[in-house]
């Protein structure tokens, strides 16, 4: 009698189980257009577990690639490499994590600065570099 009721929770567990899909959901990215499963999991696990970090990543692919669909132009491997190597990372890292007004404003100049270089998109803040001449001068 336990087997049969054993069996019979397993097997309605399961039932239901297979008929509800598992629908996962990202404040950064538009996960139906993710090309990659591979990808999709991994954009998945790092938004989940370090938010702030996979806003970096995502503002940097996008101005590297010009492409607000930078997901299905790099590999993980290449954003894991990015994440672990790049001392590029870890000073847009250290900007962004930094909670105080100067870190965030230098974070998105950088950031526009170099969408400006790369994709001709914006424009670059040349005011800065003025003043820096005016005081050699």
């Amino acid at each position: 009698m336990k087997k049969i009721i054993i069996g019979t929770l397993i097997t309605g567990c399961m039932l239901f189980a297979s008929d509800k899909a598992v629908e996962f959901k990202s404040d950064l990215f538009d996960l139906n257009k993710v090309k990659s499963e591979e990808m999709k999991g991994f954009l998945i696990g790092i938004e989940s577990s370090f938010s702030s970090i996979t806003k970096v990543v995502k503002d940097y692919y996008e101005v590297k690639t010009c492409n607000k669909e930078f997901y299905n132009e790099v590999t993980e491997k290449d954003v894991k490499e990015f994440i672990t190597t790049s001392s590029a990372f870890a000073v847009l890292v250290s900007l962004k994590i930094i909670d105080d007004e100067t870190s965030k404003y230098t974070y998105e100049e950088l950031i526009n600065d170099y969408k400006f270089m790369n994709c001709g998109e914006g424009k670059a803040n040349l005011q800065k570099y003025k003043l820096k001449e005016e005081k050699n001068d």
